[in-house]
Formats: structure tokens, sequence, C-alpha cells
């Protein structure tokens, strides 16, 4: 169930065409696009690159027309985006959206909900050139607040300490105090690899996806999750 949002801002510069909104900052063009199915609605944004500078964020809701009867009374039957907020580095850029899914009156007296997603790309930050959108809490209304809440505690305390963070995609890499442990004692999730170089057996490359890497200085990290709530 999403969770209602205090303050409803306006689009922000969100320009419609059809069935999609259009963002534009510096070389970016952002589209917001909204479409059908007919048995489901997926809550989470489905981001892709569209071109060099040109992303799609697809948002989808179910065909009440086509629909099957038993799916019809507990779906979203429409999406609208907003954005609350947006910032842009000199690498990539980050929109908070909010989404708002109706559903159907008759059925459901509480007929809409809200979800924020926090959604960016920025090499620079975190190694790849992949979209990232992660759903935070509807109370959050600026960027750098959703970015904060997205930071493990222990990542917070780490840096605090001066301790060495790092990042790739969706991970951190926070650097141990204590040398009992390695990064090789944790368990990385899917698309994720940790090797040893051969030339030196204290240098760690982390790679994403096959295609994206990062080198740790030495082997003791811990590898921890964006945070992000659960659709």
């Amino acid at each position: 169930m999403g969770e209602k949002k205090v303050v409803s801002k306006p689009h922000l510069g969100l320009h419609k065409k059809l069935g999609s909104y259009f963002w534009r900052t510096g070389k970016w063009e952002i589209e917001i696009k909204t479409y059908t199915d007919n048995e489901y609605a997926y809550i989470d944004p489905y981001p892709y690159k569209k071109g060099k500078n040109k992303v799609c964020i697809e948002l989808c809701y179910v065909n009440p027309w086509k629909a099957p009867r038993p799916h019809r009374e507990g779906t979203y039957w429409g999406v609208r985006p907003f954005i609350i907020d947006y910032k842009t580095s000199q690498s990539g850029w980050y929109l908070l959206i909010q989404t708002i899914y109706y559903r159907n009156i008759k059925y459901h007296p509480e007929w809409k909900n809200f979800y924020n997603f926090l959604c960016f790309i920025d090499p620079a930050v975190n190694n790849t050139e992949e979209i990232l959108c992660i759903r935070v809490p509807s109370v959050l209304e600026k960027v750098d607040e959703a970015l904060s809440w997205t930071m493990p505690a222990q990542v917070k305390k780490a840096e605090k300490e001066g301790r060495a963070v790092f990042r790739l995609y969706d991970m951190f890499f926070v650097e141990l105090k204590s040398k009992r442990y390695t990064i090789f004692d944790y368990e990385l999730p899917e698309k994720f690899q940790a090797n040893q170089t051969k030339n030196d057996e204290d240098n760690v490359v982390i790679r994403y996806n096959k295609k994206y890497t990062l080198h740790l200085p030495h082997s003791h990290f811990k590898p921890m999750s964006m945070k992000e709530l659960p659709i």
C-alpha cells in the first residue's frame, strides 16, 4: 500500500505528449511513458536508455476493458507522474518522481496510492552508465533528502570516521576497521563479482554486469546495498 504524500507539487517542467511526459535539462531528455498491460500493473518503474542522452522511464497500469474479471477489482487502472524535485551534476541527473496510481472507485474507497521514486544516472558517483530507480518514503520532498535516506547507517558512520567508501551501481563498499574479514567473506548480489588482481593480491576488482569495474585498494571491505522501500 503506497504512502500518501502530505504536500503535492506541480510537474516542474513536464511536457505531455500523448501517453508520455517529457522533461529536459541541459543535454538530457527524459521521457516518462505510461502504458497499459492486460492483466497487471507494475508499480516499479522500468528505466532504459533510448540514445546517448535520451532516457525513458516506463510506468504500467491495467487496461480495464481487456483485463480478465478476477483482476479488475484489485488493480490500478491509471497512473500519473509528477516530478517533485530534480538535481543535475556534471555527469548526470537526479529526479524525485511521485507516481499516483488510480484504483477502481466502485470497488475501492481508497482509490489512489502514492509512490515516490528516486531515479538517477551519475557515472562519476556510482561508476556506471545505467539508470537506477529506487523507491523512497513519500514524505521526502528533496533529492538530497532521498539520497541521504538511501545510504545505510553503517555507510554514514564509516564516512564520519574517515574510512573509505566506494560505490558501484546500487552497492556501497565500506572499508572495515578490522582486518579479520575480507570482501570474499560476504555474498555479493547477482551480476556482481569480486576478483583479486594477478600482479597485486591486495588490489580487488569488483565487476558489475560484466562491463563496469571498481578497483578497491585492498580486500578488507564490506558490501552494502542502497536502502529502498519494497514495492
